[in-house]
């Protein structure tokens, strides 16, 4: 499992699976990456509550999840804190 804490740049609620990408601030990993992260899809969070409004461009993120074996920044997201909140993602992560 990786973390990386930074600030949400875009967060697409499409399908097949919403899409966040978050400009790493944090010397968790890579520090000045831009990593991608990868939800469930948008009606399996919007049962959750979740909107296409959920995630916006400045939010404070942190997302731990399965980074691809490439060594791509990006990954399948498991856990989820905006603002200090753990915000419920269903799946494999609540």
């Amino acid at each position: 499992m990786t973390t990386v804490t930074g600030t949400v740049s875009d967060f697409a609620f499409i399908n097949p699976h919403a899409l966040v990408t978050v400009d790493v601030t944090a010397p968790s990993t890579r520090n000045g990456e831009q990593w991608h992260g990868e939800l469930t899809s948008p009606s399996s969070l919007a049962r959750l509550g979740w909107n296409k409004n959920t995630l916006k461009p400045g939010d404070e993120l942190s997302i731990t999840g399965m980074p691809l074996k490439s060594g791509a920044p990006t990954m399948a997201i498991r856990k989820l804190v905006k603002n200090g909140e753990e915000i419920p993602i269903g799946g494999a992560g609540n």
